[in-house]
């Protein structure tokens, strides 16, 4: 392997693990606000960053969540939809989707 390609390497590492943080950060700041009760700050947080960071599938999975919370199957399921685009429709991820819906679908019935 030459110097760049370990350059490049470790660069799409950096920019990986910012990523992840950015990613724990905003799930951390909007489950607090969820917990609080605030629907619509949470929602605001996590659109904000799927706007500085194009979309994001733990970030979608995380608005799924929310739209749920606050009763909207409509908009939670096509978070859902879009978070499995973006992630593949692999296996786990199809399992992660059901058992969101699942969730979803009795939050709202509450």
């Amino acid at each position: 392997m030459c110097m760049s390609e370990l350059g490049a390497e470790a660069e799409s590492a950096v920019e990986r693990s910012a990523d992840a943080d950015l990613v724990r950060s905003v799930e951390l700041r909007a489950r607090t606000l969820l917990d609080v009760g605030d629907v619509r700050e949470a929602r605001a947080v996590v659109q904000e960053a799927l706007e500085a960071s194009g979309d994001h599938a733990d970030l979608l999975w995380m608005l799924a969540d929310i739209e749920f919370t606050a009763g909207d199957l409509v908009a939670g399921r096509s978070c859902l939809m879009e978070a499995v685009a973006v992630n593949g429709n692999d296996a786990a991820v199809i399992a992660r989707w059901i058992g969101a819906l699942r969730r979803g679908g009795k939050a709202g019935q509450d």
